[in-house]
């Protein structure tokens, strides 16, 4: 009977549970929000936060637990399947982010910028829409002012030109008055909304430059 139990026991494989603990001294993404360390443990959350408690988990964690955040674990079926555990933490880190908390020592936050760009330069953009004006739609992780002047030639560490073909040469300046003002917390948000916001400003008469969306143009 002891074997047939062993054996029932070792065909179930081993059970693999969502962690979430909070973190202090690192800065979520949002000002309001905590930063998060987000894994998996084959131990129930109680036994895996007193192991962190006790020096037993990453280097970069280590001093900086704050308390477990079980409110922040999905209720999920337990599960053996490594593949599906892995599915749910990915999910679940994603959604962690998109609410604005910091997850395992990321804490990158995206913006939105417009600049104005030089149309007469050549080769010359001819249709400049309703409002005669050509402008550039981007996304960024580093500040618009920055990114504003890589797309103006400033050379990355390595001495190459990093800002975008379509505003090489054409003398861009950042327009704060159309920049959005809204942050994003994951790369995939950031591009639909540089998306969205290409699109508006098409719609308001602009011709809007990009590279990931461009309105069907070439120049």
């Amino acid at each position: 009977m002891m074997v047939e139990n062993q054996k029932a026991q070792k065909s179930k494989g081993t059970p693999y549970n969502l962690f979430v603990v909070e973190l202090k001294e690192l800065k979520g993404r949002s000002a309001d929000k905590p930063h998060l360390y987000v894994t998996l443990t084959s131990s129930t959350t109680k036994l895996a936060f007193r192991r962190l408690l006790e020096g037993k988990g990453p280097t970069w964690v280590q001093g900086k637990v704050e308390k477990l955040r079980t409110d922040l674990i999905p209720n999920y079926r337990e599960t053996n399947n490594r593949e599906v555990a892995e599915k749910r933490l990915g999910k679940l880190k994603i959604d962690l982010s998109k609410q604005g908390f910091g997850v395992n020592g990321d804490s990158t936050v995206w913006v939105v910028y417009v600049l104005d760009i030089d149309p007469n330069i050549e080769p010359k953009i001819l249709d400049l829409g309703k409002k005669g004006k050509a402008i550039y739609v981007g996304q960024t992780s580093t500040t618009r002012e920055l990114r504003a002047e890589q797309h103006a030639g400033k050379p990355s560490k390595s001495g190459k030109h990093i800002g975008s073909r379509k505003t090489k040469g054409r003398n861009p300046v950042l327009n704060l008055h159309l920049s959005p003002t809204k942050e994003m917390y994951t790369k995939e948000d950031a591009l639909a909304f540089e998306t969205e916001t290409h699109k508006r400003l098409e719609e308001m008469g602009y011709r809007v430059l990009g590279d990931v969306q461009d309105g069907n143009k070439s120049d």
